[in-house]
């Protein structure tokens, strides 16, 4: 007996949609049947979950901050294209490594990491700006945010990091900082220079 599987829409009475996954069966040579029989069930709920799914890993992927997903150990599960994009790291290359051991700048101390992991084993968000390296070896400025993600019994199981370049951001800052010091410099020669002339001029 030859079988096929579709799944087909069709809207309710009430203008709703149902999705039902349907298998029809060629009974036709049985004589007790003599017919094609169809069986279908409601995957309606199914496909809904599937869409979701589909959503936010589209959403992930899509991000425009990098994304970093890892184990309560901090070894990385998953990251989205952005993090590839910033560090130079293909997805093969960092999945079941810590992020430290493929960014870490030595820019920050010991103390740094300690307050991080404190407040985030404790269950809080940590927030805070740092300079990491790239897999070719430049470094980068970026602002990180990490948020503990608790599994069904309510412990912490993942923390999901999100990571916004801001080099260039950093970059300007520091322009209009020292533009701002010279600026200060001159006044301060300027403001010299006139108190010198009407000492001359008494």
């Amino acid at each position: 007996t030859r079988s096929i599987t579709e799944e087909l829409r069709f809207r309710r009475k009430d203008g709703s949609w149902v999705t039902l996954e349907t298998i029809a069966k060629n009974a036709l040579d049985d004589s007790g049947i003599a017919g094609v029989v169809l069986n279908s069930r409601d995957i309606s709920e199914r496909k809904l979950a599937e869409e979701r799914e589909r959503l936010q890993v589209a959403a992930f992927n899509a991000a425009a901050s990098a994304i970093v997903v890892t184990d309560r150990e901090g070894a990385i599960q998953s990251a989205n294209s952005a993090f590839t994009a910033l560090t130079g790291y293909e997805i093969d290359e960092i999945v079941g490594r810590n992020p430290r051991a493929l960014v870490r700048s030595g820019r920050q101390d010991e103390s740094f990491y300690k307050e991080m992991w404190r407040t985030i084993l404790n269950g809080g968000v940590w927030r805070g700006d740092l300079v990491n390296r790239r897999k070719d070896g430049t470094f980068y400025d970026e602002e990180m945010s990490i948020t503990p993600v608790r599994g069904k019994g309510g412990d912490i199981a993942h923390f999901i990091a999100v990571k916004t370049d801001v080099t260039e951001r950093k970059k300007q800052e520091q322009k209009i900082a020292r533009l701002n010091r010279i600026h200060a410099v001159l006044s301060g020669i300027n403001s010299l220079i006139v108190r010198v002339r009407d000492r001359q001029e008494l």
